[in-house]
């Protein structure tokens, strides 16, 4: 008989019991992506039946994203859902709201998933220690110049740590997560819903909030847009802004005030890098000096 753990005495940790693989759904908020979700939407079909329900949430879309969506119905498992207002988080909260699986991951329309990709969070969840709530993977921007430097970026960021041969991170990314519904449920009543959130942010703090731990999954990869980096000056410090907000919405005044210097060093990297990518042809991968002036559309958030 396993004799119970004397007083301050921590009890061994067990290996969770292999089970079978859970379901999965994937979540994709849309706002006229009509140029990417359809890449985005074959990546997913090509997972077989790794995935068990693709969910599309149509968030007021002026364009033909719903078309190409509908065209993708053929290939089964997906589901296109309506959210009237306006905005990625209630698009994104209403897309998990309708998912009937365990594991919820959530990516952009412009990500296009890697094989594998739904493989590695369905094996992951089905052993994972219960502590291990969420997942991301790593990326690369497809359409972006300075593969090496993208690289070494998305090393940093993730800011990994070993725990019981877990890859732990600090925090997801909204490109590319999953997340258990249970989770998810547990951390919904403190995200926020305002304006100048950056979500991602909120969801990590709120998921370490509530003690839930977050893995890297080498196998989760993707590939997504870098047209944030095409944004306005004006656009692209507003977006970068956010992250002050988001922890000051947290109460986390000091972090907030100190995350400035972080904004800064992003904002001084956008102008670093303004030619390399504002004249990069993406098809061609090449650069162009006429690119750098010609009109380069601003991502826009409804």
């Amino acid at each position: 008989m396993t004799q119970p753990p004397t007083p301050g005495q921590q009890p061994d940790r067990q290996p969770t019991a292999p089970g079978p693989a859970p379901t999965l759904t994937v979540v994709i908020p849309a706002y006229n992506e009509e140029t990417t979700i359809g890449r985005a939407l074959d990546a997913l079909v090509a997972q077989g039946d790794q995935i068990d329900e693709i969910i599309i949430v149509d968030n007021n879309c002026t364009d033909g994203t719903v078309a190409v969506a509908q065209a993708h119905e053929a290939a089964g498992r997906l589901r296109i859902i309506t959210e009237e207002e306006p905005g990625l988080i209630p698009a994104r909260n209403a897309g998990i709201a309708a998912a009937k699986t365990p594991i919820v991951a959530r990516i952009d329309a412009d990500t296009v998933v890697q094989p594998g990709w739904a493989q590695s969070i369905r094996e992951f969840f089905a052993t994972a220690d219960p502590e291990f709530g969420a997942a991301l993977g790593p990326f690369e921007q497809y359409d972006m110049p300075l593969q090496g430097l993208q690289r070494f970026m998305v090393r940093v960021a993730s800011d990994t740590k070993k725990d019981a041969g877990v890859q732990e991170a600090r925090g997801v990314y909204g490109a590319n997560m999953a997340v258990r519904k249970t989770a998810w449920e547990t951390i919904l009543p403190a995200l926020h819903e305002g304006r100048g959130i950056w979500e991602d942010s909120d969801i990590s703090l709120s998921l370490h909030g509530a003690g839930i731990k977050i893995a890297m999954l080498p196998g989760m990869k993707v590939q997504v847009s870098g047209r944030r980096m095409l944004s306005s000056r004006k656009s692209y410090f507003e977006y970068t802004a956010s992250l002050p907000r988001t922890l000051r919405a947290h109460g986390l005044t000091k972090q907030a005030r100190v995350s400035w210097i972080g904004v800064w060093l992003v904002r001084a990297m956008y102008f670093a890098v303004w030619i390399p990518t504002r004249s990069f042809d993406p098809v061609s991968r090449k650069h162009s000096v006429r690119r750098i002036f010609s009109d380069h559309e601003d991502r826009i958030i409804p």
